[in-house]
């Protein structure tokens, strides 16, 4: 390893290996020496990579990357050797336990650390002496690899460390038993509580405890002095109120009497700390009802990034925070009044919807929000209105609906969607001289069915020409809605328009169109479209069948089962799987070998339920992922001929994975493979 250059040096360690010719178990012990300690962390990089194949030179190997660990001359040598060690895994752990018992006392730590960061449970009795050791340093690794590996006796013997002298050590106990999610119990924390070393460490564990009493000492730590303190009593209190037992609503009657010190310093993380400093202080403030961080609590809420936990809070405030909100949405703007329209619009609903003066108040300020400069102001009271809105108000979202861009336009139409359900009677003739083939008409369409009935069906008619693609999507939509011949008589021509939406829109709309006496009356509209080579319309039309559940959608399904078209062949499968077919095997068989896999996986799957030999068919694919599908299927089945069909599949089987799932599933049949 004399070569100057890095590059050189780290090339000459990625090809050796016991089978390089002319090196011997010498030569490599000391490449890998030099490069496991050499000054640049590529070369011992690849020397780990290096070691981890030379594991035929075996105790030699060991005992040179065990030397590399306890030495003291060069750090980088140790710690290589130790993720050497790692790398290599559980055939080094006799190894190393056995250094334990010559390696000098002061050298144990590094061992130690080697323990953890190979992670195996069997090492976990000699960590507990190490535990116990005389060497302060050697105690503290122990623990944290005891916390690295985990298990019941690691667990264990970190909480019998919690009730030790030595500060540090309870400290270090406590860190790995956060870093394990331990859940202890108040009555193990309690004593730490007094000891301001430890009591940041177990403030992040007390929250866990589900535990009543955890509540003061937390709330407390939210007044001291100390930052850390404060920091982690939030997260803490946070966990606490998640857990069962009435605790939130215990804990939000402490956070109602909270200093104003604390509250002012949680205001002020909630404007300037990190994201998630800020949530969860928003969300503490929430539960204790801080009328003033309203504002700031909203700004989170209206970027979508105020946690659903904190909403919840908030919501439950109750009818007391309705008064605060009114004040709110009078001093802001932009993001924060739309959010507070539309807290203020649920809060109400929840709590205050028989209150006339209020709703009214909140009517008012709807009315006004609708001419807001902002958009996002316009549409938070638009998403309101179609709560809140009554038949007076229906011109004035037509109006909005025509006028605004296309959410607004949706939100509008939504909002007298609404109204049309639930009063159609005031709002008849509310469209009588609009036009209906506008850009904007399709989010009147659907009100306009409901309203008006059969009587709209020649203004829809005419909305079905419109030169917006949109505009008659929603017209098909419409005439469905009215229903019966005349309707599909009209949304047939609509399965010829120039886009393949409306087109489609069209085929679903007449597979759910009915007679008074139930009969599916739009099958031969969609019968003769058949004809079609669009595999997107194809598809709609075969999913329009199925849900027509006409038998003379059999046969052509049956055809559409076999088209090349993956979208279409899956389709049809969809809609076969409706029909109560006696012959269903005969009408899937084709799609079974279909070069897609999604759709052979498919119709195995509608199969699953048929007889073994139809699932078989399976087994000819010509993709490997299909056949082990095939077989994970008639794994599952209980037919005395089973394992006779899978072994002679196995015998002229030359994929070596499927070959294993025949395997498994000949071993889950409790027979020898």
């Amino acid at each position: 390893m004399s070569a100057q250059d890095t590059e050189e040096r780290r090339l000459s360690l990625k090809s050796l290996s016991p089978e390089e010719e002319g090196a011997g178990a010498e030569e490599i012990l000391m490449r890998l020496r030099a490069g496991l300690g050499d000054e640049d962390w590529r070369v011992r990089k690849e020397a780990v990579a290096s070691a981890a194949r030379c594991t035929e030179l075996g105790e030699a190997l060991f005992d040179l990357l065990i030397e590399g660990v306890v030495q003291r001359e060069n750090v980088g040598l140790r710690n290589s050797s130790i993720e050497a060690l790692a790398k290599i895994g559980k055939s080094t752990l006799e190894p190393l336990l056995a250094a334990m018992d010559w390696v000098p006392a002061s050298a144990q730590k590094f061992l130690v650390e080697a323990l953890g960061e190979l992670g195996e449970l069997a090492a976990v009795p000699a960590l507990i002496r190490a535990v116990e050791g005389a060497d302060p340093n050697t105690t503290a690794a122990a623990l944290d690899a005891l916390s690295q590996i985990g298990g019941p006796d690691a667990e264990r013997a970190l909480r019998a460390h919690l009730r030790h002298e030595d500060p540090f050590q309870r400290m270090a106990a406590l860190e790995g038993l956060e870093r394990l999610r331990a859940t202890l119990s108040f009555d193990e924390l309690e004593p730490l509580l007094h000891d301001r070393f430890v009591l940041r460490a177990a403030l992040g564990l007390l929250g866990a405890t589900g535990d009543a009493r955890a509540i003061d000492p937390l709330v407390e730590a939210l007044g001291d002095r100390s930052e850390a303190l404060f920091s982690s009593a939030i997260p803490a209190i946070l966990t606490l109120s998640e857990m069962s037992g009435g605790l939130e609503e215990k804990l939000r009657e402490r956070l109602k009497s909270l200093e104003a010190s604390v509250r002012s310093r949680l205001r002020a993380t909630l404007v300037e700390g990190d994201l998630k400093t800020r949530q969860a202080s928003a969300h503490l403030l929430a539960l204790s009802e801080d009328t003033p961080s309203i504002p700031a609590m909203l700004g989170l809420a209206g970027e979508g990034l105020l946690s659903p936990a904190a909403l919840e809070a908030i919501e439950t405030w109750g009818p007391g925070l309705i008064p605060a909100l009114f004040d709110v949405n009078a001093k802001t703007s932009g993001l924060i009044r739309a959010a507070c329209i539309e807290l203020l619009s649920t809060l109400i609903e929840i709590h205050a919807k028989d209150q006339g003066e209020t709703v009214e108040r909140l009517r008012e300020l709807l009315h006004g929000a609708l001419d807001d400069e902002e958009p996002l102001v316009r549409r938070a009271a638009l998403r309101a209105m179609a709560t809140w809105a009554r038949p007076e108000d229906a011109n004035r979202l037509v109006s909005i609906i025509l006028s605004s861009d296309e959410e607004l336009a949706l939100l509008g139409g939504a909002a007298l969607d609404r109204l049309a359900r639930e009063t159609p009677d005031e709002l008849r003739g509310f469209a009588e001289t609009i036009p209906l083939d506008g850009e904007r008409a399709h989010a009147l369409l659907d009100a306009l069915a409901h309203v008006e009935g059969e009587a709209a069906f020649e203004r829809l008619s005419f909305a079905l020409r419109s030169t917006h693609p949109r505009v008659r999507r929603a017209a098909v939509n419409a005439l469905a809605k009215i229903g019966g011949r005349k309707a599909a008589d009209e949304i047939q021509f609509a399965l010829m328009d120039d886009e393949i939406d409306v087109r489609s829109t069209a085929a679903r709309a007449l597979g759910s169109l009915r007679s008074p006496e139930g009969e599916a009356i739009g099958v031969e509209a969609l019968l003769r479209s058949l004809e079609t080579d669009e595999p997107l319309l194809l598809a709609s039309i075969a999913r329009a069948l199925g849900q027509s559940l006409d038998p003379r959608a059999i046969g052509p399904l049956r055809e559409l089962i076999a088209h090349a078209e993956p979208q279409v062949a899956i389709a049809a499968l969809d809609a076969a799987r409706r029909f109560d077919c006696d012959d269903l095997y005969s009408m899937v068989r084709p799609a079974l070998l279909h070069p897609d896999e999604e759709v052979a996986r498919q119709a195995l799957h509608t199969l699953s339920d048929e007889d073994a030999s139809m699932i078989a068919i399976g087994l000819e694919h010509p993709s490997p992922s299909i056949r082990r599908f095939a077989i994970r299927l008639l794994s599952t089945r209980d037919e005395p001929a089973l394992a006779t069909l899978i072994r002679e599949h196995r015998a002229r089987e030359d994929d070596t994975e499927v070959r294993a799932e025949i395997d498994r599933a000949i071993r889950a049949h409790g027979e020898s493979a």
